[in-house]
Order: structure tokens, then C-alpha cells, then sequence
């Protein structure tokens, strides 16, 4: 479209019905071939980025280096020696993951929003191995292509999961063992040991409320494919493919043309 002149602009208020992986590993085969659509499409935009405003410019920047920013980041607390340093990456991330969620949910108008402060945690652990394995397999067409065709193929998506903890399972093992080694004689300092504690239980009680939340106020409320009802209307029969998503999702909105109901 920015070939041809013409301008894009962003809006919150878009509203677009999908099937949305419900397995984890379906997910993460997704999320690998969103990157790698990502990276191919971010290298072409980049010969357009003077004819965004300057806000979406620096954006569209930032979302291509930010993985490797957050890799390093990652890596060096997990090797750090310092348990602290870990538990205060886990809590920095959670706390903007608040921040962030709060927003979302005042910006909508909707609580269920603020489910969105467990991105965090999902894009440290899953996610940004991924970036790299799609960023590795850019090319690879053979595989990855939907979710539904192969359990083996699904499996391919272990592969950036298993490096990652190699990489930081025995960095968190080094950390854990240097902080004892350090404070096996004289003992760790009572401040430290009471800001950890704290920092622990806080973060803990952040997931024991979320899980709660989530078990008691939005999976009984989930809508399912059987749930979802069709009403035909005036507007004429629909195509089968138009047809096919009476079964898909519900529509979660006001429907002007009255072709959904639940």
C-alpha cells in the first residue's frame, strides 16, 4: 500500500474474528511463523520507514532489535552469581506487565485485559527463542504451516525451548551455588534477605491471584465452536467458506447486520 502512495494508520477500535490456537505448542508453531513473516517484512519496510510518522519509525526499529537487547539481558543476570539480580529481572518484567495490563483494561474498558501483564513471562521463556529459531529457519517452507497437520511437526518447536534452557538452567544453577558459596561463612546480609523474601512472595502472590482469577472468572466464560448459533437473515445465503465460521468463534460485539447471534 506504501508503494502506491497510499497512508496507514493505526486504530485500537479494529475488530477481527480468528481461530486462535488453544494448545501451547500449536501456539508456538504460530508465533514462529508470525516471525518469520515479521523479519521478512521488516527488512522490506525499513526502505519505507520516511513515509511513517517518525513515532512508527522508531517502533518498527525497536521491535527488530528489541530481542537481542532482551537476550543478552537474560543471559548475563542468569550468570550474574546473584539470585537477587534474577528475582529483580522477574519482578521488573512483572511490574511493567502491570502497568501495561492496567492500561490495556482502562483503554477498553474491559478487566479481562489485564491478563495481558502475563505477556512477559511467555515472551522471556517462549518467545524470544523462537524470534531466533524463525530468524534460523526463514527459508524452511516445509513444515510449520498450520498447527492441525502433524503432531510431529509440532514438535519442531521444542527445538528453540530446549536450547534456551540449556543455555539458562545451568547460568541459574551457577547463580544459586556462587550465592551460597559467598555466604556460607559469614551469612547473607539480613536486608538482602528480606528484600528477597519479599520480592519472592510478592511475585508469587501475583501468579496465586491470576491463576485464581482466571479459574474462577474467565475459563467457565470462554465461548466454544458448539456454543455459537447462526441466524439466517435477509441478506442473503452465504458462500460454504463464509458458512465454515458459523463454527469458528463467537462475535464478542454489536452486530448491525444481525448475521450472528449467540
Amino acid at each position: 500500500m506504501l508503494q502506491f502512495g497510499y497512508a496507514t494508520k493505526y486504530t485500537a477500535n479494529a475488530v477481527f474474528h480468528t481461530e486462535t490456537p488453544s494448545q501451547y505448542l500449536r501456539w508456538l508453531n504460530q508465533q514462529i511463523r508470525w516471525s518469520k513473516s515479521f523479519f521478512r517484512e521488516w527488512l522490506f519496510n525499513a526502505m519505507w520507514w520516511h513515509k511513517h510518522h517518525i513515532w512508527m519509525t522508531y517502533e518498527s526499529i525497536v521491535a527488530g532489535v528489541f530481542p537481542y537487547f532482551v537476550t543478552g539481558t537474560v543471559i548475563a543476570y542468569a550468570w550474574s552469581g546473584d539470585v537477587w539480580n534474577i528475582i529483580w529481572l522477574l519482578c521488573t518484567v512483572q511490574i511493567m506487565g502491570l502497568l501495561k495490563g492496567l492500561f490495556a483494561s482502562v483503554l477498553k474498558r474491559d478487566p479481562v485485559m489485564f491478563f495481558m501483564s502475563i505477556y512477559g513471562v511467555f515472551y522471556m521463556t517462549s518467545l524470544l527463542p523462537a524470534k531466533y529459531f524463525a530468524m534460523l529457519t526463514i527459508n524452511k517452507k516445509s513444515w510449520g504451516t498450520s498447527g492441525r497437520k502433524s503432531l510431529i511437526k509440532n514438535y519442531n518447536s521444542l527445538i528453540p525451548l530446549v536450547v534456551w534452557a540449556a543455555i539458562l538452567v545451568p547460568g541459574f544453577i551457577y547463580t544459586v551455588a556462587m550465592e551460597f558459596l559467598k555466604n556460607k561463612d559469614v551469612g547473607m546480609p539480613r536486608d538482602k534477605i528480606i528484600y528477597l523474601s519479599a520480592a519472592c512472595g510478592s511475585y508469587a502472590l501475583y501468579w496465586l491471584v491470576i491463576f485464581v482469577c482466571w479459574k474462577c472468572c474467565v475459563q467457565q466464560r470462554l465461548h466454544k465452536k458448539e456454543h455459537l448459533v447462526r441466524a439466517e437473515n435477509d441478506y442473503g445465503e452465504r458462500s460454504i467458506a463464509s458458512k465454515s465460521w458459523a463454527l469458528s468463534s463467537p462475535v464478542a460485539h454489536d452486530d448491525p447486520s444481525g448475521t450472528w447471534r449467540m
